[in-house]
């Protein structure tokens, strides 16, 4: 059958003959042209299998039309109706042992809405309401809502009609993952937006070792006016067990200084196994890691732009300024430091509510008088109360462990579980705040970018550097900028 058409119009399958044509008058040329190849030849037909001028034609599982060739009608039907596999044997069974063929379908966006409302049975109630064109009071509000054409359902808005989109069809399978994915690499969303809702990363409590003066936290509190002495900073010092402070007014923030008041306290307190501070010059510099190293001293650092680290300090600091202030108030402002020791008199003398007891009493074991309120207590009390130490040291430890635990819950209750980062991930992190200079920064870059994760520290920090150098950077905290752009160079 197919040497006798080679050469001609006719498209031939086996005992099959497809004529196509743009017009009737061709399509009578065409299969008068056939009728007679089929009589020279002596073959015969049988009228009642043979369509004449059809549109669309259903062959071999495939619908054939004007628009190409698609997946017949039947055979889709079939597939809609076939009960989704939920495990792999069901898949394999669905599919077969054979390769399954793929075919690149033309369809247009009113077939795709029209097929995916056919599958939905809340749309097909819909349709089938308006096909009727019964307005009943029952469904009246459905010809108040939807409009139908062309066999799809439209909701009525303000806009306009919009598709009625069935809910299956509005969110494939691994599109929220695909959609995450793209969303969070977007270098423009990393470089100049800041994250909102909760940051990552956990707080980790610092053990505390029930003896004074074993951990010692250190930070720099000004600059302040100028004094009569030529101090412009505080240094504060804070035990980390106890809660004893210790102020004192310093000329400037150089090591000297600190190493200077550092001893002083050594030569009362002993010399502490830990020292904690910021990344302040002062505390970098090598003249202190030398200070720290000759004492054996345990100097930590902490992650640059994360001050809870060092909370003991800032806490203090924080009421630091507001007692002294209300100290300093009507007084010369170059006499700021003659009030310092007053303030912490009385911070050692209150009541700290992680340990539920004043440092002084924990740290001599007696309850002194403090500057601020001498005078009144001499009129009524002779002698110190005497206590039992390490009863009060007992309880103060309890007492720090149970705060602890209770500003970890609340502080992790805003915050998520950080993402783990290997060695040569390349990720972003959040710039520090730059000096004011006067001018804006509303749209300036957020992070900074991209480094590349090397040494992974404990408790959510990491070593980052710059691709391709050799310059180190400081530890971050998690909860700096870090993009998901693994992938990025």
């Amino acid at each position: 059958m197919m040497s006798t058409f080679r050469g001609t119009d006719c498209h031939v399958y086996i005992d099959d003959i497809h004529i196509a044509c743009n017009s009737m008058d061709e399509g009578f040329d065409l299969l008068t042209k056939a009728l007679e190849i089929l009589h020279k030849k002596k073959l015969l037909i049988n009228i009642s299998k043979y369509r004449f001028f059809q549109e669309t034609i259903d062959y071999l599982g495939r619908e054939i039309s004007q628009m190409g060739v698609r997946p017949g009608l039947p055979k889709v039907d079939a597939l809609m109706k076939t009960e989704s596999p939920r495990d792999v044997k069901q898949v394999r069974q669905f599919l077969g042992r054979n390769p399954v063929e793929c075919l690149a379908v033309d369809i247009t966006s009113s077939e795709w809405i029209k097929v995916a409302q056919l599958q939905d049975d809340k749309i097909k109630i819909i349709q089938e309401i308006l096909i009727s064109g019964d307005v009943q009071p029952e469904v009246k509000e459905y010809f108040e809502k939807y409009d139908l054409k062309g066999g799809v359902v439209f909701r009525r808005t303000e806009t306009g009609n919009k598709w009625l989109v069935p809910r299956a069809a509005r969110w494939n399978v691994g599109m929220r993952k695909f959609v995450t994915k793209y969303v969070k690499a977007c270098l423009n969303c990393l470089y100049y937006k800041t994250s909102a809702g909760k940051k990552p990363g956990y707080l980790h409590p610092i053990d505390k070792v029930a003896i004074p003066f074993h951990t010692v936290h250190l930070d720099h509190v000004g600059p302040f006016k100028y004094s009569k002495r030529r101090n412009t900073q505080i240094l504060t010092i804070v035990d980390g067990f106890t809660k004893f402070c210790i102020l004192e007014a310093v000329r400037s923030t150089k090591t000297k200084y600190v190493i200077k008041a550092l001893l002083t306290i050594f030569a009362i307190f002993g010399v502490p196994t830990r020292i904690i501070t910021d990344r302040g010059s002062a505390f970098t510099s090598h003249s202190f890691e030398a200070f720290c190293k000759e004492y054996g001293i345990k100097h930590v650092l902490n992650a640059v732009a994360t001050p809870r680290a060092n909370g003991q300090c800032e806490r203090v600091n924080r009421t630091l300024l507001d007692a002294l202030a209300t100290t300093c108030a009507g007084e010369s402002e170059d006499a700021w430091d003659e009030s310092v020791k007053k303030v912490q008199s009385a911070l050692n003398n209150t009541i700290n509510r992680s340990t539920r007891s004043t440092p002084s009493r924990l740290l001599y074991g007696f309850k002194p008088r403090s500057m601020a309120d001498a005078a009144l207590l001499s009129a009524i009390q002779d002698t110190f109360d005497q206590v039992d130490l390490a009863e009060i040291r007992r309880v103060a430890k309890d007492n720090n462990v149970g705060e602890q635990g209770k500003q970890k819950r609340m502080f992790d209750a805003k915050r998520f579980k950080p993402p783990k980062y290997a060695v040569d991930d390349v990720v972003m992190w959040r710039s520090s705040a730059a000096p004011t200079t006067g001018e804006s920064r509303k749209l300036n870059a957020k992070a900074k970018g991209p480094f590349k994760v090397r040494p992974i520290l404990p408790n959510d920090r990491w070593l980052c550097y710059p691709p391709r150098a050799d310059i180190t950077y400081s530890p971050r905290a998690s909860e700096h900028r870090y993009g998901p752009t693994r992938n990025l160079l």
